[in-house]
């Protein structure tokens, strides 16, 4: 892949999620902004922490591996269905974070290209149905052949949102040589949490604001989850209808109390409004006598049910 990305004046889509986590597999965020400054200043910073064999294994196995993915991709589709990928010639950016030369830009591995419609199979039995073009990221690693790692992921997320595209294919050379493909779609509320990373970001080379001085840590161990689904969604969700939750709550024991008032006024435990049928029966539980325990007194409590009347 080529890199069109300056690391004087970009963030490029690979470095950035180091920022939008706080760590980094290979660079705390203070290093990555380190990484700028010195470019700025016209020094290159060495990597020498990178493991060189690697590195190489990626460039020479990007086309093989490109090709392989594309292949893949044409078994899932019949003959109306054109797929393909290019090698682009050129970055995509996103500007004026928040100054001209402050920007998060994106180099491709491949651009694909869908003439007609892609049911993609994901690992929880459901369907991503891609169209159009979108970026496919070539990873390779021996570490593991499960879902790819949040880092990858906020990869494509970034380069999806530098050029505008709905959606992104990460493919996977994992362990035991097992290559897999993991389609996603983009995400407004992740793109936003890039943005606000990299808005920070230039704030702080600007500033000379450093990140706090964490050490550079490993991937922590996860639980890969078999979905494919947006997670950052799925919690804006969870969280939506758990306010609605309570909402409801409220409105239904209001709506109760309005029913138990015309039971009570009816002198009625059994009655029928509409085709609906009302039950409010009433229970008495027997005293117990001391034994080890407390006595207690008789009580009573009633059943309070609501059941549409089959016609």
């Amino acid at each position: 892949m080529a890199k069109w990305t300056n690391d004087a004046t970009d963030l490029g889509c690979s470095r950035m999620p180091t920022m939008v986590l706080g760590w980094g597999k290979f660079r705390s965020p203070e290093e990555e902004r380190l990484k700028t400054v010195h470019a700025i200043a016209g020094v290159e910073t060495i990597e020498a922490f990178m493991n060189t064999d690697a590195i190489e294994r990626g460039n020479r196995l990007e086309g093989p591996l490109g090709d392989w993915a594309v292949d893949k991709i044409k078994a899932l589709v019949d003959d109306t269905t054109e797929v393909s990928a290019t090698a682009p010639d050129q970055g995509f950016f996103i500007n004026n974070l928040p100054d001209e030369n402050n920007r998060l830009g994106a180099s491709l591995d491949l651009l694909l290209h869908i003439d007609g419609e892609v049911f993609f199979p994901t690992n929880d039995g459901d369907f991503i149905q891609l169209s159009g073009h979108g970026p496919l990221e070539i990873k390779t690693t021996s570490a593991d052949s499960g879902e790819p790692d949040l880092h990858m992921k906020l990869q494509g997320y970034g380069q999806c949102l530098c050029g505008g595209w709905e959606w992104f294919i990460i493919a996977k050379l994992g362990k035991d040589l097992k290559f897999t493909l993991w389609p996603y779609r983009y995400s407004e509320i992740i793109g936003e949490q890039i943005l606000d990373a990299t808005r920070d970001f230039w704030r702080r080379v600007k500033e000379d604001d450093p990140y706090p001085d964490l050490p550079r840590r490993k991937m922590p161990e996860t639980k890969l989850l078999e979905s494919n689904l947006d997670i950052a969604d799925l919690c804006n969700s969870y969280l939506a209808v758990q306010a609605e939750q309570k909402n409801l709550k409220t409105a239904l024991q209001d709506l109760r109390v309005q029913i138990e008032g015309a039971m009570t006024q009816a002198e009625a435990e059994v009655a029928e409004a509409g085709s609906y049928r009302i039950e409010w029966s009433k229970s008495v539980s027997k005293a117990k006598p001391a034994e080890t325990t407390e006595a207690k007194p008789a009580m009573e409590k009633r059943t309070f049910k609501i059941k549409e009347i089959q016609s």
